[in-house]
């Protein structure tokens, strides 16, 4: 059973996620090609679908953590 630090530093990852997930989308430029997997993207979207997302933003957290 999880206590109440364990919880405290679950929510601020959280909030630390959305926060850098907000502020990569207003960074990455629109390239037409999906950020992640390089695919032409028909619109100005940023990525193919949301699970390129989700390991764009997995790899990019995985490479500060290793520069920290």
């Amino acid at each position: 059973m999880a206590d109440d630090v364990d919880l405290a530093q679950q929510l601020e990852q959280i909030h630390l996620d959305r926060a850098l997930a907000f502020r990569q989308h207003e960074s990455l430029p629109r390239t037409g090609r999906c950020h992640n997997c390089g695919e032409p993207l028909p619109t100005d979207a940023l990525f193919c679908d949301a699970a390129c997302e989700k390991d764009y933003q997995r790899l990019r957290r995985m490479r500060a953590q290793r520069l920290s």
